[in-house]
């Protein structure tokens, strides 16, 4: 049995607030300008499930840097 995977949607001035904190690692941006978060613990699944909604080969998967301010 396999398991679901999820994803949020944010806007794109959402995604550049100061308090934005993203809810998973893996992200695309679509043609809306629009952030989309999947939420899966695998590069290769995410990818699989961004092919089956958006099509084989429309967008790649991006991955959060996190800034380590000291």
């Amino acid at each position: 049995m396999t398991k679901e995977i999820e994803h949020v949607t944010v806007s794109a001035s959402e995604f550049e607030s100061d308090e934005f904190r993203a809810p998973s690692k893996f992200y695309i941006r679509d043609a809306m300008d629009n952030f989309v978060f999947i939420k899966s613990r695998s590069r290769s699944d995410a990818q699989g499930w961004v092919d089956g909604e958006y099509g084989h080969g429309k967008y790649k998967i991006r991955t959060v840097i996190k800034a380590a301010i000291r």
